[in-house]
């Protein structure tokens, strides 16, 4: 499975783990019947603010358009709402039409817009 993002590389995935706020009930897999990753959603949560964010998802181009990635989001919803979280975030490329879709499906709206890497507007 590849992932169209530069951020999201295989050296950070392999150290996402060792980081203190991972947490492994927060790392959803879908696993087709073949074995194959399908897809994959997670979790990072801070309750200090009780918030919580998704980073990343990706589901497979052989799985899309299945419900999978709505399917990931709920389940993780229902995990931090679970969890104490009241407010929930996630950050994507607005070139990114099938994330956009995905997030605004289970109820994520845009709030800001980023022109470049750490400035923000609303």
């Amino acid at each position: 499975m590849t992932l169209d993002s530069t951020s999201m590389t295989v050296e950070w995935r392999a150290g996402s783990p060792r980081m203190p706020e991972y947490r492994s009930d927060l790392d959803l897999v879908v696993v087709a019947p073949d074995g194959r990753l399908a897809g994959f959603c997670i979790g990072w949560l801070g309750l200090e603010r009780r918030a919580a964010q998704i980073e990343p998802i990706g589901i497979d181009p052989d799985f899309q358009g299945r419900g999978l990635s709505r399917t990931l989001l709920l389940e993780m919803l229902h995990r931090f709402k679970a969890l104490g979280a009241e407010h929930a975030q996630v950050e994507t490329d607005t070139s990114r039409l099938p994330a956009l879709h995905a997030y605004e499906a289970v109820g994520f709206r845009p709030q800001y817009k980023s022109f470049r890497r750490g400035q923000w507007f609303s």
